[in-house]
């Protein structure tokens, strides 16, 4: 009867633990992707304590590690990784401790060492790049995206200055220009039969002695003699009898000898101080 009550029992045992047995022998491998990628491991990840655990080697190269290395004799992992933010990682066979850039990290699961492979953390190593790791129980695949640090620094072109567009005062026949230097009035255009005179009021409101007051450039009502006259003509220095000093005022003129019968339309006054000679600093409307 013992007998009977015995064989029943493991006939039970048999049929209840089967099912168990094949299912874990069954069970599909874990995969892993790196940014849409899969890495081939030489034995498949294991899981220990809620802990994926992956072949060292092939996941540090994964995740851009240049240098990746064991040290049998202390039982140590390193990996190096280089670019915008440098990362060293070192772990060690069966410690909770690990590194990353110098600072500890405390590990639910160590590193370990199973059928002659060096198994790392996968969440661990891979968190301590930047980035993210998804576990999908159902299909059992971890997915790994790019770290967020491999992407390259966005330096912004700097923007060209902006020139602030120059105002050119425009006035009429006996107006003035002034500023913090000086003050010019034209005064009258005289014609004479060798060419025309261009009488000034001037008065310096600066420091420095002055004895032409700038250059004039000529638009004439026909346009064709305009470059022979600005290029050719012969101009007089401003005749004042002599220096304009600091708070004087004088009149003077600028005399042209040109040998055609011309008529200016437009004066353009360049300041002798002036900086940007391209740019006149006033303009005469003469009708």
């Amino acid at each position: 009867m013992k007998k009977l009550i015995t064989s029943l029992i493991a006939v039970i045992l048999l049929f209840t633990l089967s099912p168990l047995a094949s299912s874990a022998a069954t069970a599909k491998p874990i995969k892993v992707f790196y940014d849409g990628k899969q890495v081939k491991f030489d034995i498949d990840p294991i899981i220990e304590n809620g802990t994926t655990l992956v072949e060292f080697r092939a996941l540090f190269k994964a995740l851009g590690f240049g240098l990746a290395g064991y040290n049998p004799s202390v039982k140590r992992v390193t990996g190096l990784k280089k670019g915008n933010t440098a990362i060293t990682i070192v772990l060690t066979i069966g410690s909770k401790t690990a590194t990353v850039n110098g600072k500890k990290k405390t590990l639910d699961v160590p590193a370990k060492i199973k059928n002659g492979r060096t198994l790392v953390p996968l969440k661990f190593v891979s968190q301590s790049t930047g980035s993210n790791v998804d576990w999908d129980a159902t299909n059992r695949t971890i997915t790994i995206d790019k770290s967020t640090l491999d992407e390259p620094i966005q330096v912004p072109t700097p923007k060209p200055p902006v020139e602030e567009p120059v105002v050119i005062p425009t006035l009429q026949l006996g107006q003035t220009y002034s500023d913090d230097k000086m003050d010019a009035t034209l005064k009258n255009i005289e014609y004479t039969p060798d060419g025309f005179k261009v009488f000034l009021d001037v008065t310096n409101k600066s420091t420095s002695p002055m004895f032409r007051p700038g250059t004039l450039i000529f638009k004439l009502e026909n346009p064709m003699y305009e470059m022979e006259l600005n290029s050719q003509g012969y101009g007089l220095f401003f005749n004042s009898n002599g220096f304009i000093y600091q708070g004087e005022t004088r009149t003077g003129y600028y005399e042209w000898y040109f040998g055609r019968d011309v008529k200016v339309k437009e004066i353009e006054y360049y300041a002798n101080y002036s900086t940007i000679l391209r740019t006149p600093t006033a303009i005469w409307k003469v009708n």
